[in-house]
């Protein structure tokens, strides 16, 4: 007797494989739609990183059955090259909203969107007042070369949850967290819009629209909390610029593009920044124009990030006889952050421009 052809039996096998994976997407789908009015009134909020994650805590406040959570550590740094993981993707399909900064500070916001309807993902940089992103190491990023911000609603289509901003490089295969930094360059707008306690302001209030409109339930309160925090914001912006009213000296260097709009708020003139990717390193020719530029431009201090080595920066003070300082763009913290700790970092960093600048407090 002939052998029977194995081929109908493997078919099968395969379809029925396909049938079930096509059922585990399909409740996947399912399970990352829910809407806050189906979850038994509770909401599950995950945030993309510190800044969001601490605006959202002062948002939602003591909001009875809202849970808000943190997607990266607060130790990362800025997310810029940060990838997914499975683990990662599991909280997300558990939450029922997620919060991010948009303006592509976090490139892995695509893969969020995916299968997500409308609304599941909200970005709070819609109403700020973004500027230009530099893409050049150690190129002149003054504050004069800032002034020329571009009006947000203009240059973005924004629909709910989404950054279609024009020019947005969202690079394919972005870099582990512990893993080596690809090269990745921001898009066409500078994302560290928190930076500033202005537009760090306009994204709470922001924060407090969109959080209202997703969940009616406890709309009054998010609305009334966020309105509170942003004045809080608006009164430190306040302190740190009468307090730059008496810097003797306007010229920096920083770590990268982090400090732009804190310098616009406080007509600071970065003169050079150390990187445009945080995690890359610097050749020895930018080195000695760095050199050059600091010197020739009389600058009064070099800033490092803590979230990242500061070896490039005390290599410079060495070779010029600029002090270095850290400055902290919110985007680390060690243990876990609390309502008021931008406040804190922020209030930090201004005693640190202050013995810099030539104001001591």
């Amino acid at each position: 007797m002939a052998p029977s052809d194995p081929a109908p039996a493997k078919r099968r096998g395969l379809l029925i494989l396909m049938l079930g994976i096509a059922f585990l997407v399909v409740a996947s789908l399912v399970a990352s739609s829910r809407r806050p009015e189906q979850n038994d009134g509770r909401l599950k909020i995950l945030c993309s990183f510190l800044p969001v994650y601490v605006f959202t805590l002062n948002v939602v406040g003591d909001a009875p059955g809202v849970e808000v959570e943190m997607l990266l550590s607060p130790e990362l740094g800025c997310p810029h090259d940060y990838s997914l993981r499975p683990r990662d993707m599991v909280r997300v399909n558990r939450a029922d909203l997620i919060i991010a900064n948009g303006l592509d500070a976090e490139p892995f916001l695509e893969s969020l969107l995916t299968g997500k309807p409308s609304g599941h993902v909200l970005t709070i940089a819609d109403d700020v007042t973004p500027l230009e992103a530099d893409h050049e190491c150690g190129e002149h990023a003054g504050a004069d070369d800032h002034a020329h911000a571009h009006d947000h609603s203009d240059a973005h289509d924004h629909s709910e949850g989404h950054d279609h901003a024009e020019g947005h490089d969202h690079a394919e295969g972005h870099a582990e967290v512990d893993a080596p930094h690809k090269h990745h360059h921001h898009g066409h707008f500078n994302p560290h819009v928190w930076v500033s306690p202005d537009q760090a302001a306009r994204e709470v209030r922001t924060l407090g629209r969109k959080l209202a409109a997703a969940d009616h339930q406890r709309a009054d309160h998010y609305l009334a909390n966020a309105e509170r925090y942003a004045k809080r914001l608006e009164a430190l912006a306040g302190r740190m610029r009468e307090a730059a009213g008496g810097f003797k000296n306007r010229n920096i260097v920083t770590f990268h593009d982090a400090f732009a709009y804190l310098a616009r708020d406080l007509d600071l003139n970065v003169v050079a920044t150390l990187t445009v990717e945080p995690d890359a390193g610097i050749s020895a020719h930018q080195m000695r124009e760095l050199v050059g530029t600091i010197q020739k431009q009389q600058v009064a201090a070099i800033f490092y990030e803590p979230a990242y080595s500061s070896a490039v920066a005390q290599s410079l003070a060495e070779q010029t006889g600029v002090p270095a300082y850290p400055l902290n763009p919110f985007n680390y913290l060690k243990g876990q952050p609390a309502a008021d700790s931008y406040e804190q970092v922020m209030e930090e960093n201004l005693k640190t421009l202050q013995q810099a600048l030539g104001n001591n407090p």
